[in-house]
């Protein structure tokens, strides 16, 4: 996971306040810190690539010698963890806990490697920093790797693959807990990135995709509106219902079936599955009556959580859809008006 695949859509964290009165050799620390760990690299065979643009900044920034400007290298690599730990807020609780805690463990290291760097030079050592240049290069190469998922540590172990159908700059790659469960992990991120379409295989674990999650919670959301309608009145008004619902579960698994055969597809399913479970929120809210349920009514009641519209099928009695109703909510007083059919109130039957 990179900061900038995340920040597209989420709130920018303020960062840790950095401290604005420094000591000259605290200074002189970071500055050498940094030095070193450019010194350390090029022996190492060089940076990698995705943080060469640091390596001229950081020469730049060293040959001012003696300047407050000298510890942005070391400052950055602060500034660049603090806004891991924040990005972290956005993620689902059991895959965040340990993960900031990680990093704010290897936030703690580079305190600790600059004030070994600041009391060194405080005793004149001649090498000062040089002892911890290699611990600097291998801190900073671990947390790269743990952030962009290319190389886990032990504390992260969770290795994972990600992709996105719909989201251009969706990460690749991620390291994890093992408290977080991959899909709550890839559901974060697709809500962080507002994408729709995606998937995650992390390490000993089967991929998983939103797809197939949204699909099986169209399926469990339309098996509950056919459950509902055993408590409306016999057959005129049930029959037909449960008959129209039940199309409909048929038509989420085929499309479902018809994504699995042919993963090409998957993008053109998806807005077909859409369009048919907005059209099954219509019906049920009673907003937009399909032409299997074309009986559009109005009801009111005093009772708090009374439905105020609702669709039917033409072979239902308003006024029998209206007693099973508040039957159901246990209301007293309801009334009902359907399209093509006069308003009657249950307190006059």
């Amino acid at each position: 996971m990179q900061p900038t695949e995340l920040e597209s859509s989420c709130d920018a964290s303020p960062l840790w306040p950095v401290a604005q009165s420094r000591s000259r050799h605290a200074v002189w620390a970071s500055a050498a810190l940094g030095a070193l760990m450019v010194t350390a690299l090029c022996a190492a065979g060089g940076m990698r690539s995705d943080i060469g643009a640091h390596r001229s900044d950081s020469l730049q920034v060293i040959s001012r010698s003696g300047k407050e400007d000298e510890t942005l290298n070391v400052e950055a690599f602060k500034k660049k963890i603090h806004a891991i730990i924040d990005k972290f807020a956005h993620i689902c609780m059991q895959c965040r806990g340990d993960a900031q805690k990680y990093y704010s463990s290897k936030l703690d290291k580079v305190s600790s490697l600059e004030k070994k760097c600041e009391e060194d030079l405080a005793l004149g050592k001649h090498n000062a920093c040089k002892d911890v240049a290699n611990d600097w290069h291998d801190l900073r190469k671990e947390v790269n790797g743990a952030w962009k998922g290319t190389e886990c540590p032990k504390e992260m172990p969770m290795s994972c693959k990600l992709s996105s159908g719909d989201c251009k700059h969706f990460p690749k790659r991620a390291c994890a807990p093992k408290t977080c469960h991959p899909i709550n992990l890839l559901k974060s991120m697709a809500k962080n990135n507002r994408c729709k379409d995606a998937t995650i295989e992390c390490d000993g674990q089967e991929k998983v995709s939103l797809r197939d999650k949204k699909a099986e919670a169209y399926k469990q959301m339309i098996q509950s509106r056919i459950a509902a309608f055993a408590n409306i009145c016999a057959v005129e008004c049930r029959g037909d219902a449960e008959k129209y619902y039940s199309s409909k579960l048929d038509e989420v698994s085929s499309l479902e079936k018809k994504c699995e055969a042919d993963e090409a597809v998957c993008k053109g399913v998806q807005k077909d599955m859409d369009v048919l479970v907005k059209e099954v929120d219509g019906a049920w809210t009673g907003t937009k009556c399909p032409k299997e349920m074309p009986l559009s009514c109005k009801m009111s009641s005093d009772c708090k959580h009374f439905p105020q519209r609702a669709c039917a099928p033409q072979t239902c009695h308003p006024i029998n859809l209206l007693k099973s109703i508040a039957k159901n909510n246990k209301c007293a007083e309801a009334t009902i008006e359907c399209t093509g059919w006069q308003k009657v109130a249950w307190k006059d039957v």
